[in-house]
């Protein structure tokens, strides 16, 4: 029914544009599910891109999930679990009882397997420009990056996982593979490069090598890396001296080598639409093709492989499992899709009937909606299917060229009982009474007389003047979504010739459409969702509109389905809309659901919505039935009414629905749950105004808001050194120790804070990675008026980590300090929970720096280089001093002698040194004092000095050394 590219293309497109370093524009990350409308189940969906095999299951990252197949049987491959992720899953590694999952644009997810059969996110973080790939290696994570190279992510609590370090490379890291002290980086156009990653925190590359054709995946086989090579097959390349790799071995495959990994002496090649190639690489010299595996059609992308067999991800067919036990003719042995690709969808008695794109006809049982279940698969030659229908007993499945009916009385086994052809490019349809509609894009509406369903047939046509998309029914009308030629109203009174009767054009492309009360509701693409009044079929006029607010990301629709006063919109990227249609002239969306694909239809059956994403599958949601909260939104102290301000109900911290405000500022809130709330109101260039408790019972509740116009802070930020401009600084505008407003700088360094900034005196800080944060205090903002505020952030030239050399923990509070010979120039008081330090403003030069932390032993390294604008790395790991402690007494009386000076010393120099203290003239020694023996000595003016020799200091052990000084001195 909508114009997608087939997922074989998209496969092919992005493989080819990662590979070769172009940047690839996704829709951006989902809202999170806490939001306005959540589904309650979801049947998993995309095209698999990487696959982990361990204890007999393969964990394969396809669309938005991480899905569990069980392998143990070959021939019977099955996904028995998954665990949604929130961005689109693109590669994932396996080590001990965790997945960790590159999501794409959402960073690295850390999935817990301890039990297969229910894998649970247990930890995240960012990886801001694109997680593409994973290799874990000990405490680590190595990721891919879309653009800035390779992350490095400490995992050493899978709760919290954090980015550690990075090396920035050429082009986008599409691939890695790590051993010992170094990562390997198959880095598309720039190569293979070699990472040093022995100091985690400080990646740096060693060496490189510039491979003749696109570096897709990299394998190990002990010094060898085995690069496969998009259009040059698999390179083998000497890696044993990091600084200088060369290529040994080459062996050119058929496809297009995209994947590969290494097992005793072969390599096993994911070689694009030629299959699998198996190389001997016995010889890294001479490599060979021993034997390949062709599937009949496909791409394989990504390989793994354990024992005999290996698990493959096909971009058009899921995964494949093929038989390696004699490596020289490996043989196919089963294989999943790893789920569906609906374009179109219907439901009724407990099954949703999906239009799949590879699998034609798929039936789930939906008896249970928060757990969908695939239960059969129709005819493969309408694999293609764009639409479904039902009617009568009867299912109605429509490709680009034929229309086949299958019969339902037994749902779970649908048998074929007539089909006929003569359709150009058929896109959606309808059935009413004994005649099936299709919306054939080249040739309009078709008219297919059903009556004996074993020989259906085409009976009447009208070539609509545009391009033939969705069709819906009502009465003696078919109602048209004709693309650029809007709503066109067909007469069908006889079936065999079919008349136009009138049109509205619609200032977007009429992709979708449905008829409800006298109305024609049509999802214009960009255009958003238009509403027309048909009640004169002859002369259709459009009432009212709600427009797609942010264009592309917020949504080109694509269906829509009206069930009471709500219309559920399937908005492309923008997932899921839920539009209140009570007061047709005003349409106002009252819940989304951003889903991180593309919804492509939705119907309602009963109490339940179903959507079909086709990049994520099938999803499943509560139909709306009660407003809960309903108000209007209004300029404080004026009469003006706020449209599109957003509308937020909490329970606690969770939020539990939002929508946004129509043109008169009306908003409500559907199906609440009885409790009290928090509801909150906001717009930007408004205060965000707060209301609790709200009360939400059986019955509807209303509540107005008043927002206050709110100030402007904005500004410059720029390098304090240089003057240049700093783009992707955050600015935070605080009031009363509250966070109140966030920006970030453009490319110009501009920033602008222009909501929730009610009159009053804030503190606005500037910062950003590499740079020292600037803070400025009691800055005036006052209401609807702009106040300036600019910042010159010093960049940082040393940064580092402080740590504990027995136990390598990190240490905070130490102090760091900088020396130009023996003149201290810089201090950084106290390290940061991390134990990381950064210190700006140093001029270049060679500089001593030095670190020091109570009971630990100070730490001294000389000839540290800076430069002005780039940042040096310098790491501490200090020793548990030992302690020395004790006190000094009159020889003659007892007395205790306050103030005297007690000194340690080894080899001549003194290490350290205390003064006794009042009331009782004790001294103490808790640092810079390495194991070892030492001459103590004890001194006061007044007094003769004494000296006690061979005391032997132990780490992290207090030694007792009294004095009894005598008077004289």
């Amino acid at each position: 029914m909508r114009r997608i590219v087939p997922k074989s293309a998209v496969s092919l497109a992005f493989c080819f544009a990662l590979t070769l370093g172009i940047t690839v524009i996704i829709a951006p990350p989902a809202l999170a599910e806490g939001g306005s409308y959540t589904p309650i189940g979801r049947l998993v969906g995309g095209s698999p891109t990487d696959v982990a095999i361990a204890g007999g299951h393969a964990y394969v990252a396809a669309g938005g999930a991480l899905v569990v197949a069980d392998v143990s049987d070959a021939a019977n491959p099955r996904m028995v679990a998954y665990c949604d992720t929130p961005g689109d899953a693109s590669a994932v590694a396996v080590a001990g009882s965790y997945a960790y999952v590159a999501d794409d644009y959402l960073g690295l997810r850390v999935i817990s397997i301890a039990n297969p059969l229910h894998p649970i996110e247990v930890g995240s973080c960012d990886i801001p420009e694109g997680a593409f790939h994973v290799a874990v290696s000990g405490n680590y994570a190595y990721v891919g990056d879309a653009s800035q190279g390779l992350r490095v992510v400490n995992i050493s609590n899978p709760a919290s996982p954090v980015e550690v370090g990075s090396c920035n490379m050429p082009a986008s890291a599409t691939a890695v593979a790590v051993s010992g002290a170094y990562a390997y980086v198959a880095a598309a156009a720039s190569g293979l490069r070699v990472i040093h990653v022995a100091d985690p925190t400080n990646p740096h590359e060693e060496g490189f090598y510039d491979t003749p054709g696109t570096a897709s995946a990299v394998a190990l086989a002990g010094p060898y890396a085995c690069i496969a090579e998009w259009g040059a097959g698999l390179r083998v390349i000497d890696v044993s001296n990091a600084a200088a790799p060369a290529e040994v071995g080459f062996c050119d495959t058929p496809g297009s080598a995209t994947g590969v990994a290494v097992v005793g002496g072969y390599a096993f090649v994911a070689d694009g639409s030629m299959g699998l190639s198996v190389i001997d690489i016995s010889n890294p010299e001479a490599p060979f093709e021993a034997g390949s595996f062709h599937p009949p059609w496909g791409f394989f992308w990504r390989v793994a492989v354990s024992g005999n067999l290996a698990c493959i991800c096909d971009a058009d067919n899921g995964l494949t499992v093929v038989d390696v036990t004699n490596p020289t003719a490996p043989a196919g042995r089963g294989g999943f899709d790893t789920a569906s690709y609906p374009r179109g969808i219907a439901a009724a008695g407990g099954y949703a009937y999906v239009a799949d794109d590879s699998n034609g006809l798929v039936v789930l049982d939906v008896s249970d909606p928060s757990a969908p279940q695939r239960v059969a698969t129709g005819p493969v030659y309408l694999a293609g299917n764009r639409d479904v229908a039902l009617a009568s007993g009867y299912a109605y499945g429509l490709d680009s060229s034929s229309l086949a009916i299958w019969d339902l009385s037994n749902p779970e086994a649908p048998s074929n009982v007539g089909e006929v052809g003569g359709i150009y490019w058929g896109q959606a349809l309808a059935v009413s009474g004994n005649y099936a509609y299709v919306a054939d894009e080249q040739y309009g509406l078709r008219v297919v007389n059903c009556s004996n369903p074993a020989m259906p047939a085409i009976v009447g046509v009208y070539d609509t003047p545009g391009n033939a998309l969705d069709v819906a029914v009502s009465g003696n009308y078919a109602y048209v979504a004709d693309y650029d030629a809007g709503l066109r109203v067909i007469n069908i009174s006889d079936p065999g010739n079919p008349v136009e009767v009138g049109s509205c054009d619609t200032p977007g492309y009429a992709e979708g459409v449905d008829v409800s009360g006298g109305y024609a509701y049509v999802a214009d693409d960009y255009a958003g969702l238009r509403i027309i009044d048909i009640s004169n079929p002859a002369a259709p006029v459009e009432v009212g509109a709600l427009p797609a607010y942010g264009g592309y990301y917020d949504g080109y629709l694509r269906a829509v389905a009206v069930s009471g006063n709500l219309a559920y919109v399937a908005a492309g990227w923008g997932g899921l809309w839920v539009v209140d249609v009570s007061d047709p002239a005003h349409p106002a969306k009252v819940a989304y659901y951003n889903t991180p694909g593309n919804a492509e239809n939705v119907t309602v059956a009963g109490n339940y919505v179903y959507l079909a994403d086709y990049d994520w599958g099938v999803m499943i949601f509560p139909k709306l039935t009660n407003v809960s909260v309903t108000g209007q939104v209004r300029v404080a102290g004026m009469a003006t009414n706020i449209p599109n301000a957003t509308v937020e109900a909490y329970s606690g911290a969770v939020l539990k629905g939002s929508t946004i405000t129509d043109a008169n500022g009306i908003y409500r809130l559907w199906d609440l749950p009885a409790g009290n709330y928090i509801v909150k109101a906001g717009k930007q260039g408004y205060v965000t105004q707060t209301k609790y408790p709200v009360s939400v019972g059986s019955g509807t509740t209303y509540v107005n808001f008043n927002l206050g116009i709110s100030g402007r802070l904005t500004g410059q930020v720029k390098n304090k050194v240089s003057g240049a401009n700093i783009a992707g600084a955050a600015v935070t505008a605080s009031l009363g120790g509250v966070v109140r407003a966030t920006g970030t700088t453009a490319a110009n360094g501009i920033y602008l804070l222009d909501t929730n900034l009610p009159a009053g005196a804030y503190v606005v800080k500037a910062s950003k990675a590499g740079y020292l944060t600037q803070t400025k205090a009691s800055v005036s903002v006052t209401q609807d008026a702009a106040t300036y505020v600019n910042f010159n952030l010093a960049r940082v030239v040393l940064k580092g980590q402080t740590k504990a050399a027995a136990t390598s923990a990190p240490l905070a509070g130490a102090s760091v300090v900088v020396f130009d010979g023996d003149t201290p120039v810089a201090l950084l008081m106290s390290t940061d929970a991390s134990g990381i330090y950064e210190i700006a403003g140093l001029p270049t030069g060679t500089y001593r720096v030095e670190a020091r932390k109570d009971t630990y032993v100070r730490q001294s390294k000389p000839n540290i280089a800076v430069s002005a604008d780039s940042t040096t790395y310098v790491n501490f790991s200090l020793a548990t001093s030992g302690i020395l402690k004790g006190q000094v007494k009159d020889k003659v009386s007892g007395m205790p002698i306050i103030g005297a000076t007690v000194v340690a010393r080894m080899g001549g120099v003194i290490l350290a040194s205390a003064p006794t203290t009042a009331p009782y003239g004790i001294y103490e020694m808790n640092s810079d004092l390495l194991a070892g023996t030492y001459v103590v000595g004890a001194s006061m003016t007044g007094y003769l000095g004494q000296t006690r020799k061979d005391i032997a200091v132990t780490a992290g052990v207090t030694t007792y050394v009294n004095f009894n000084l005598a008077s004289g001195g």
